[in-house]
């Protein structure tokens, strides 16, 4: 608060040379009392060129488009020609931005004094950026703790969670030994699942890994995974930059391998501890719209921001150009470890520079849930806002929907109470938009979000069936994704597969609660067994959506040895084999819920080739021996040849438990591949093949 105020200071350097078409400039940030700050510094001439305007390791310059940034180091000046300069200093959005013009002729100090727009930490709040990586290759800049520590000083950061996967040589599974009273280095790593996401790896103690699931190889193990290795740590996951690119199938490189297809089942498993709804990885950098329908899904997901910076590479952004502010509890506990468990608890928001340092609805703030009797809420809403370049307007957002806003024309402080009435919402968050944002922001959007306050009627959180219906979409087309990618690309364990899709089966109920209602009824059109038709099944509720599951067997009644999923009314059959088979079709909701064809199960006659049989003349479906304590041969049966549990596990399959051996096949029960002792089920749908075999102790 108060004016800015400047003083700058000009002396020689002692014993310093220079050329004499040039000067060197030591730029000094100072704080009010005089004692050197740590800022970041731009500086340009009359003619708009920006120095240093290369590299320069003491100084940590970085060149962006149009402009450069570096930290001074008290020590090293910038060599620049002869002329009129104007130099700014940024240390966050908590400080004024000082700026100041000169005509250097000689060698020059120019001390910048810097003065505080507010300070946040005595209400509890502190900043951090969850996301940064400072040996990321290739290495342009080599940076110690006591440099990045510097930087965060610069940045005004209290906390950074230093990624370096490839130099884990600075992990201590605590804070790092230079941390200080002003900011904590923590370092540890980034999990690269290659196919459902990224995802920060913050306060992890011992290491699980930094990665999986190149183009190459199937999506396993899945990120849910990874955070219940993490859990018992204490650490928390933080899903990385979500949103990395719109093209989902793209798996050879960045961005396709940072895509975030895992979401929505990481989210409905409990495994989301924070989400980066702003990341300068993100595409756009906000992702507030993804967000919104995991919170209206009835999700308690906690807003954040990693950068994805890397500042060992003089082309980028720097750490902290968005971050997450925490209002941190006192207790016993680490500093460190209570900052990540406020932002697992909610009590956050995210920002590029304008702050929200209050948002309350009925005294409950951001990571709390306030409770009301009816359908209908009046509560009062307390919002305090500021930003030092201004704030242009400010939004109160229930569900996914601006329900108030103020416009306003540049105020920095704004303190409002007012009664929010209105039915009742689901969550409600702040948003706070800056004025045309200062060229210190390099080109960010001037933005803040709280978290969600959770609003329940009567406890119940209320999915809101468009959002629920957005995220089972999103879960069917990763799972329909992963089946296709994996199947193709890699020889996938039978175990991992099916553990796939019970999870994605999980996170499809979750998503499916708002959908009670079954769909209509439906008929065959035809009977030629060649194309089955069907007249559509309606479903009765909004943002449901109908698919049809059609199940053939070759014995009603017994479980479908396939089963054939699809969005049309028309099916092209074929059947693997000749003979009389059984027919179900049905009309399957989001909800799960089912709604048989007119008239029920139908036979149809079909198959392209004779290729097993228990009849006389034909090949001989059986298993010896059976029951078995060693392996077992299967004849009769084709290359999808599986082996399940009764509780419809796969145990086993071609290249996983089973060879091909001649004409038939070997499941290969050995000493170290042992199945519990009970009863299995051979299946194969290529030949109709269905045999129990019995596994002895």
């Amino acid at each position: 608060m108060g004016a800015l105020r400047l003083l700058v200071g000009v002396a020689a350097f002692a014993g310093l040379a220079s050329p004499a078409a040039a000067v060197n400039i030591r730029v000094q940030p100072m704080a009010q009392g005089g004692a050197i700050q740590d800022a970041r510094v731009r500086m340009w001439d009359s003619s708009g060129g920006f120095y240093p305007g290369n590299m320069n390791a003491p100084l940590l310059c970085h060149i962006q488009p149009g402009t450069t940034y570096f930290y001074p180091d008290g020590v090293t000046p910038v060599s620049a020609p002869a002329g009129s300069y104007t130099i700014q200093a940024w240390h966050g959005p908590e400080w004024q931005i000082a700026q100041t013009s000169l005509n250097a002729t000689r060698d020059t100090v120019v001390n910048l004094t810097m003065t505080r727009f507010d300070d946040l930490r005595p209400r509890g709040w502190y900043s951090g950026d969850l996301h940064v990586h400072t040996a990321h290759p290739p290495i342009q800049y080599s940076l110690d703790p006591l440099q990045t520590l510097r930087v965060a000083h610069a940045e005004g950061l209290s906390v950074v969670e230093v990624l370096n996967n490839d130099d884990d040589d600075e992990f201590e599974g605590e804070p790092s030994g230079v941390s200080d009273s002003l900011a904590t280095l923590y370092y540890s790593y980034e999990y690269r699942n290659q196919f459902g996401g990224h995802a920060a790896l913050a306060g992890l103690v011992s290491p699980i890994g930094s990665g999986c699931c190149a183009s190459n190889e199937a999506p396993w193990p899945m990120l849910v995974d990874i955070q219940q290795l993490l859990a018992p740590q204490g650490g928390l996951m933080v899903l990385a930059h979500p949103v990395t690119t719109s093209d989902y199938e793209a798996r050879s490189g960045w961005p396709g391998m940072g895509l975030g297809r895992e979401m929505q089942v990481l989210a409905a498993l409990g495994g989301v501890g924070a989400l980066d709804v702003v990341s300068y990885s993100n595409d756009p950098d906000t992702m507030f719209t993804q967000w919104y329908d995991l919170l209206s899904s009835g999700l308690d997901v906690p807003a954040s921001a990693g950068t994805d910076c890397v500042m060992n590479w003089v082309t980028d952004l720097p750490p902290g150009g968005w971050r997450v502010y925490a209002n941190v509890a006192p207790g016993a506990q680490t500093f460190h470890s209570r900052w990540l468990a406020a932002v697992g608890a909610g009590r956050t928001f995210v920002t590029s520079g304008p702050l929200i340092p209050r948002f309350e609805i009925a005294g409950i703030a951001p990571g709390g849930t306030l409770d009301v009797p009816s359908d209908t809420i009046a509560r009062p809403v307390r919002i305090e806002a500021e930003c030092v370049f201004g704030i242009s307007r400010i939004a109160l957002i229930a569900d996914g929907v601006e329900r108030w806003t103020a416009t306003l024309n540049g105020a920095t402080h704004v303190d409002t109470s007012f009664t929010f009435e209105s039915d009742t919402p689901r969550w409600m968050a702040v948003r706070v938009d800056g004025m045309t944002a200062p060229a210190m922001l390099l080109g960010l959007v001037p933005v803040a979000h709280t978290s969600a306050v959770r609003v329940t009627r009567a406890g119940d959180r209320r999915p809101l069936a468009a959002s629920c219906a957005r995220a089972w979409d999103a879960v069917q087309r990763y799972e329909d994704f992963a089946i296709v990618t994996g199947d193709h690309a890699t020889s996938w364990p039978a175990w991992e597969h099916d553990s796939l899709l019970a999870r994605t089966a999980r996170a499809r109920a979750f998503y499916g609660r708002p959908f009670v209602l079954a769909s209509g009824s439906f008929s065959r059109l035809t009977t030629d067994d060649s194309h089955l038709r069907w007249s559509a099944s309606h479903d009765p509720e909004a943002f449901d959506r109908v698919r049809y599951e059609a199940d053939f067997d070759t014995l009603s009644g017994l479980p479908a040895p396939f089963r054939v999923t699809t969005d049309d009314t028309t099916m092209i059959v074929s059947l693997p084999r000749f003979g009389l088979w059984w027919c179900r079709v049905y009309a399957v909701d989001r909800g799960g819920n089912r709604t048989l064809i007119t008239g029920g199960t139908f036979a149809i006659a079909g198959g392209t080739a004779d290729v097993a049989s228990n009849t006389p003349g034909r090949a001989k479906i059986f298993a010896f021996p059976n029951p078995a304590r060693g392996p077992v041969r299967l004849t009769g049966f084709g290359d999808d040849v599986a082996v399940y549990d009764l509780g419809g596990r796969r145990v086993a399959s071609l290249g996983d438990g089973i060879v091909r051996d001649g004409g038939g096949h070997d499941w290969q029960i050995t000493h170290s591949s042992r199945p519990a002792p009970g009863v299995y089920l051979a299946r194969s749908a290529a030949t109709g093949a269905n045999v129990r075999v019995v596994v002895l102790p």
